[in-house]
């Protein structure tokens, strides 16, 4: 059996507090890579937000990434925002545009005993509670990195150490690379596993900025991994269509302008075994989905809306 670990670990970030905050899980040992999800979250878990957020972050303790937006409700016009960066690994912002405010960033500082050490820089009166999935194990390695996609649509080579086993990756539709003030909540998540064929799952959705009438629009997809749908209208998309001993290549349908997407790569020796699968979940009673074998870790991607894969709704929602 593989050795390969994971462990969702909620933490809380301290209000109106700047300096470190050490997430661990005793008997864990040292992670290889850290995730890291946030949603509307100066609530108790399992509580419904009136407002929006949705992020998602990594480190590898080298490299580390982060993007993620926000939406507000019951405004006059609406307030939406997004973030990204390559020097954190923890992002949380809230609008409007005009006023935009970074309300907690993470950066990696080091691996402590059974867990990692975040520098936090806060600026909020409320905590937010968040989410960190550890990993490790003698049979995985991890690598963090983001790229630019191209400004046509060739390919684009992402680089990392060995062939992966797993993509999982961010973006917010933006070609600057690291973004603290952009309007327009913007946000798509995918993963894509190295099988034969080549899987890609996604889900995405956006709100723009300073609308009388907030136009949403949200897909899940079956055929990419990360893209753009804004204004209940298809941008661009793109799919992993090949894994290298040096990466993997992102191949776009359309034009992503030059957008960067934020990534987490992993490799996976042993008899490590993966799988995706499409299913809609019944409106009452119980779900159940047969793997073919029993799995250590699970990531369910969701939106709220038509049910129908690659096809647009205009009702915006996500989740992880």
């Amino acid at each position: 059996m593989a050795d390969v670990n994971f462990e969702i670990v909620p933490f809380t970030t301290p209000a109106s507090t700047t300096g470190t905050i050490d997430i661990t899980s005793a008997g864990f040992g040292t992670p290889k890579a850290v995730m890291f999800f946030s949603g509307p979250t100066d609530i108790g878990d399992g509580a419904v937000s009136d407002n929006a957020f949705i992020g998602l972050g990594f480190t590898d303790g080298t490299n580390q990434a982060s993007c993620g937006a926000s939406g507000g409700d019951a405004v006059s016009e609406s307030n939406t925002t997004r973030i990204a960066s390559n020097a954190h690994c923890l992002s949380y912002s809230w609008g409007p545009i005009a006023d935009n405010d970074i309300l907690v960033q993470g950066e990696f500082t080091q691996w402590i005993t059974d867990g990692v050490r975040l520098n936090l820089t806060t600026n909020t009166a409320s905590s937010k509670k968040l989410y960190a999935i550890f990993i490790n194990g003698a049979d995985v390695e991890a690598h963090v990195t983001s790229a630019k996609l191209d400004v046509g649509t060739a390919p684009t080579n992402v680089t990392t150490p060995w062939e992966p086993s797993v993509v999982f990756i961010g973006s917010i539709g933006d070609n600057s690379g690291v973004v603290s003030d952009l309007g327009n909540g913007l946000y798509a998540s995918g993963i894509a596993i190295n099988a034969a064929p080549i899987e890609n799952r996604l889900v995405a959705f956006s709100m723009p900025s300073l609308k009388a009438t907030t136009n949403t629009t949200s897909i899940t997809s079956n055929t990419a991994c990360t893209g753009q749908w804004f204004n209940d209208a298809y941008i661009w998309d793109a799919a992993v269509t090949a894994f290298s001993p040096t990466g993997f290549t992102l191949t776009p349908n359309a034009t992503p302008n030059g957008d960067y997407v934020y990534c987490l790569s992993l490799k996976f020796a042993g008899d490590a075994q993966f799988t995706s699968f499409d299913s809609t979940i019944p409106t009452t009673g119980g779900y159940s989905e047969t793997l073919g074998f029993a799995p250590t870790f699970v990531s369910i991607f969701t939106s709220i809306g038509n049910p129908t894969r690659n096809v647009l709704s205009n009702t915006g929602g996500a989740g992880i």
